[in-house]
């Protein structure tokens, strides 16, 4: 299990306005390894990152609300 923070970038695209904002984000997530042989694995896990929702400085975008994002991952583990 892990924890953590940093920060987030928004820079929307083919909007009426252009803007970029931060937000900052906590991190935590887990996972697995599942061995193959003695110094491989095959490794899974999955974070979240949790974040207050983007506004643009848009009125009608303001909310007071946070939003979770999911970062699955799998991947190979090789120790010595």
């Amino acid at each position: 299990m892990s924890v953590g923070g940093g920060a987030i970038f928004f820079s929307p695209t083919g909007a009426d306005f252009d803007a970029t904002e931060r937000r900052n984000v906590i991190a935590f997530g887990g996972g697995l390894d599942f061995p193959i042989s003695r110094h491989l694995a095959i490794r899974g896990q999955g974070n979240t990152l949790m974040y207050k929702a983007p506004d643009f400085g848009v009125s009608g975008l303001r909310t007071s609300k946070y939003s979770q994002t999911l970062v699955p991952s799998a991947g190979l583990a090789f120790s010595f």
